[in-house]
């Protein structure tokens, strides 16, 4: 019955408090940051040519800032990717 459902779906998922919702929301959006900033760690290295490492630093400090002005990855604005 619907009833047997809803109250196995409650209990396999207690309700998450706004806090928790936000902490893995910020979660979420460090994770994807993370994960753009690995993708472009190459650009930094020492055989990388100086005008193209300082677009990717530009972009690359643009993720770092990211979580100062966002808290969740749903409504994220992401810099543009240099190419």
């Amino acid at each position: 019955s619907e009833k047997v459902k809803k109250a196995a779906m409650e209990q396999d998922f207690p309700e998450l408090s706004a806090e928790e919702i936000a902490e893995a929301d910020l979660r979420a959006l460090r994770r994807l940051r993370n994960q753009k900033l690995a993708e472009t760690d190459w650009s930094q290295g020492e055989d990388v040519p100086t005008e193209l490492k300082n677009k990717y630093k530009t972009y690359r400090q643009a993720l770092r800032d990211i979580t100062k002005t966002h808290s969740t990855w749903v409504d994220v604005n992401w810099p543009e990717k240099p190419e």
